[in-house]
């Protein structure tokens, strides 16, 4: 009897945890596909999240704003992953830019293309830019909520926005090659 209460307990702890947490799904998950740039990276980078704050679900109760300690909680296990991957440069990344652009080819649209380009444009740029203009341009964030996930001035963020956008800038002007796909395309 008494190990059917222990169930019984353990359940209504899963589904506190549970009724707490996902609401917030859908913006972890944006939010780690833009930080991975792919669905399975993004998956794992959740699970990772949801496991460590189940095990820390007690402290979740002292938390107002759970949406926001969730994706710092996430932001901060990207910077882990992303710090760790760095130190192994042995491996080869099959969700890289350049294997996916192998195996799309010239599939691409003109847009496409574009998009593409800026999205490896954002790649180039510093952890600190990166992860700005990801989260506030392209999730949407609102700069306080940005300064909170990253623990930064919204001073230091703006600045990090202002060079990230800068130096994408610079590194999207029209290119000869492009200028050809450009002509090419429309006939």
């Amino acid at each position: 009897m008494i190990r059917i209460l222990d169930i019984l307990r353990n359940q209504t702890k899963q589904q506190r945890f549970e009724t707490q947490v996902k609401p917030h799904l859908e913006s972890m998950y944006k939010q780690a596909f833009r930080y991975t740039g792919n669905r399975a990276d993004a998956e794992d980078l959740i699970q990772d999240v949801l496991l460590e704050a189940f095990e820390k679900r007690q402290n979740l109760k002292a938390v107002n704003n759970v949406g926001s300690w969730l994706n710092r909680c996430l932001y901060h296990r990207f910077v882990d992953r992303y710090r760790s991957a760095k130190r192994v440069p042995d491996q080869l990344d099959v969700h890289s830019a350049e294997l996916q652009a192998q195996l799309v080819g010239d599939s691409l649209d003109e847009s496409g293309y574009f998009a593409q380009q800026l999205l490896d444009g954002i790649e180039q740029l510093s952890f600190e830019q990166k992860s700005a203009i990801k989260l506030h341009d392209l999730c949407g964030h609102s700069l306080a909520e940005v300064s909170g996930i990253m623990q930064m001035p919204i001073g230091t963020l703006k600045s990090h926005l202002h060079r990230g956008r800068k130096q994408l800038q610079k590194q999207l002007q029209l290119k000869p090659e492009m200028q050809a796909y450009r002509l090419e395309s429309r006939g």
